[in-house]
């Protein structure tokens, strides 16, 4: 089942990017850069599940900032 809101070019860039790392693997005088293709990679890859996620992602982050918040206000009260 294929996501309605997925975005086939950054796959398409992912893919290269991928390649370009196993490249760089096989003979590192062939593509003497290739390793920064994995951090290209991650790059591509958190923006597509930050697009996937939309709306629970910001739901997330909200909670975090609660949790924190918490955490913080625990450690001061303790000192």
């Amino acid at each position: 089942m294929i996501a309605h809101n997925r975005f086939y070019s950054l796959d398409g860039l992912r893919g290269f990017a991928a390649i370009a790392v196993m490249f760089h693997h096989c003979d590192a005088r062939f593509l003497p850069g290739g390793y920064q293709a994995v951090d290209f990679f991650f790059c591509l890859s958190r923006l597509a599940i930050a697009r996937s996620y939309g709306e629970k992602l910001g739901e997330l982050v909200r909670r975090h900032e609660q949790a924190w918040q918490m955490a913080s206000a625990s450690r001061t009260s303790h000192v």
